[in-house]
C-alpha cells in the first residue's frame, strides 16, 4: 500500500489539500480508471507535485505511480505547478508565492515571474504575512485578499501608533515605560498620565513666571517710592536743605538712621552695578 507520510517539499506543502468529498471522489477516479499522472519526487525523494493524488492513492488502494524531477529548480517547479493545477483564488495564489518567496530568498519580481502573477498582488499577500499572519490561512482558504490586507493595514497603523508612544514613553518617562513594559499600565493609560505631567509642569512654570513678575513688579514700585522720596524730577538746590530741618537736630536716633542712609547708598549702588551685569548679558 502507499504511504502518504513521505516528505514533501516545503513549497509544495504550502498548497492545501482538497476537501474529503473531492479527494474521495479523486481516489474513486483512480480507482477506476488509474492514476493519469504520476507523483513527482525531488532528487532527495519529496513530493514535489501529486499530494493529493497520493493520498487518493491510498485511500482507493492502488499502488502510485512516481518519477523524478531531475533539474535544479526544484523550488519553482513546485510552485508553478502547483498554482496551475489548482483552481486557487487569486487572492490565494498570491499568498502561497509570497510564502514561497520567502522559503526559497526569491524577490517579489522574481516571483511574479514564475507564477504569472501581479508584482503588486504578491506585494499585498507580503503586507498580511507581515502585519496579519494569522489572516494567511483564511485567504486561502477563500477569504478576499482586499479584506485581509485592509486589516493588515489597520493592525500595521495600531502597531506603529503603539510603537511611536513606546518610544515617545522611553524618552520623555522611562519610569511610565517601565510600568506599561511590566504589564502594570496600558500604553494609553501612561501616555495620558505623561501628558497630565507636562500640562502640571507647564502649569508650574506659568504660576513662577507670575510670581516672579509680580515680586518684579514689587520690587520695581517699592525702589520707585524710595527714588521719589530721595530723588524726585523736580528736586531744586533746596530739598536737601528742607530735608535737614524736617529732621531736626542730630541725636542718637538720627546718627543711627543717617548710618543706615549711608548703607542703603551703598546697596542701591551695588543693586545698580548688578542690574547694569545682568543687562550687559
Amino acid at each position: 500500500m502507499p504511504n502518504i507520510n513521505m516528505p514533501v517539499h516545503p513549497v509544495a506543502d504550502l498548497f492545501p489539500m482538497l476537501p474529503d468529498d473531492e479527494l474521495a471522489e479523486l481516489a474513486e477516479s483512480i480507482k477506476t480508471r488509474g492514476l493519469d499522472h504520476p507523483i513527482v519526487l525531488d532528487n532527495q525523494g519529496r513530493v514535489l507535485d501529486g499530494r493529493n493524488r497520493l493520498a487518493a492513492c491510498e485511500l482507493a488502494g492502488v499502488e502510485p505511480e512516481f518519477t523524478k524531477y531531475e533539474a535544479q529548480d526544484s523550488d519553482d517547479y513546485a510552485l508553478r505547478n502547483g498554482i496551475t493545477r489548482r483552481h486557487l483564488k487569486t487572492g490565494a495564489r498570491a499568498i502561497i508565492a509570497a510564502k514561497a518567496a520567502r522559503l526559497n530568498g526569491q524577490s517579489i519580481r522574481e516571483a511574479a515571474a514564475v507564477t504569472d502573477l501581479g508584482r503588486s498582488r504578491i506585494g499585498e499577500a507580503n503586507i498580511v504575512l507581515d502585519w496579519a499572519p494569522a489572516l494567511a490561512d483564511a485567504v486561502i482558504a477563500g477569504k478576499p485578499l482586499s479584506v485581509a490586507v485592509e486589516e493588515a493595514r489597520e493592525t500595521k497603523a495600531e502597531t506603529e501608533k503603539l510603537k511611536a508612544k513606546l518610544n515617545r514613553l522611553r524618552a520623555e518617562a522611562p519610569d511610565l515605560h517601565t510600568l506599561v513594559d511590566e504589564e502594570r499600565m496600558t500604553a494609553d493609560d501612561a501616555i495620558a498620565a505623561l501628558d497630565a505631567r507636562k500640562t502640571k509642569q507647564w502649569q508650574d512654570e506659568q504660576d513662577r513666571k507670575r510670581k516672579n513678575a509680580e515680586e518684579q513688579r514689587d520690587a520695581r514700585a517699592l525702589l520707585t517710592r524710595i527714588v521719589d522720596l530721595a530723588a524726585p524730577q523736580t528736586m531744586n538746590s533746596t530739598f536737601i536743605e528742607s530735608w535737614a530741618q524736617h529732621l531736626g537736630r542730630r541725636d542718637n536716633e538720627l546718627n543711627d538712621l543717617m548710618d543706615r542712609t549711608e548703607a542703603a547708598a551703598q546697596t542701591l549702588h551695588e543693586l545698580k552695578t548688578q542690574t547694569t551685569k545682568g543687562w550687559r548679558k
